[in-house]
């Protein structure tokens, strides 16, 4: 199509588990990079006749795994353990399972008892904040649940409290709005860079990784760490507030930017 014309098309095969608002972002964000994504998502298949939702006992022999559902017990297509040893025995060896929804989505014991062919990339974990060790030593990406952090939406929550206080006669409504919302410029050389050094300009959850295992590994309250490099954490902009005036990349790489929502003229 016109909208992924000159993209170059990444040979894999995804699953998204959990068609809802994040991971109907995640989807459009793959079918940009014109990965092939296979998506399981049983409630929303019951709700929408159109919807084609995969089987999560179908899902075998995917590249990705991406998870996006809430933690449900005790109902129809529960999810709490719904990635047990089962599940992760059908997939093949390299296979990333990323998982930014909640932490009890995934079985831990059989996380590690039967995952280590998969390459784990966690932003959330059983029993934060005293979360298991061995699955954070050994985990490629490892960050304390920030997968929804970022100085706009922290902007935001502040502008949602302001608006309440002054509904509620607790304080003046103010001429303007309270914050303005912050904006960030990155500024490259005049040398080519690629889509992937841009977004890890704004993020790279490497750093992150070898601050939760050099610091949160050793802790005696590792806990207590964990909540305290979460509670820090306040730097990350959203790619919709990033400028990248100037940048050279490969021409079929600017559609790439331009959707993630970067600002490359300004």
């Amino acid at each position: 199509s016109d909208k992924t014309e000159g993209i170059r098309h990444y040979e894999a095969v995804s699953a998204v588990i959990g068609a809802g608002f994040v991971g109907t972002l995640v989807i459009e964000k793959l079918k940009l990079l014109e990965v092939d994504v296979m998506v399981c998502d049983p409630l929303r298949s019951e709700q929408e006749p159109d919807f084609k939702s995969t089987a999560l006992e179908d899902i075998a022999g995917v590249d990705l795994i991406s998870l996006h559902v809430p933690l449900t017990r005790d109902q129809q297509y529960a999810t709490h353990h719904m990635i047990d040893g089962e599940f992760l025995q059908r997939q093949k060896p390299g296979c990333t399972l990323l998982n930014a929804s909640r932490g009890g989505v995934v079985d831990s014991e059989a996380l590690l008892e039967h995952g280590a062919h998969l390459t784990w990339c966690l932003d959330v974990f059983e029993d934060e904040p005293a979360i298991n060790k061995a699955i954070l030593e050994r985990a490629a990406i490892a960050t304390p649940h920030i997968a929804g952090y970022s100085v706009q939406s922290k902007v935001r929550g502040m502008e949602m409290l302001y608006q309440y206080c002054c509904e509620h006669g607790l304080m003046a409504k103010l001429s303007g709005p309270p914050i303005a919302m912050p904006r960030q410029v990155l500024n490259y050389s005049g040398v080519q860079h690629h889509w992937q050094d841009i977004v890890l300009g704004v993020f790279n959850p490497v750093v992150m990784t070898a601050m939760m295992q050099t610091k949160v590994l050793p802790a005696e309250h590792h806990g207590v760490m964990f909540d305290e490099l979460r509670n820090r954490f306040n730097y990350r902009h959203e790619f919709a507030f990033t400028s990248v005036p100037g940048l050279v990349v490969p021409d079929h790489e600017v559609r790439i930017l331009v959707h993630l929502g970067f600002d490359l003229n300004s």
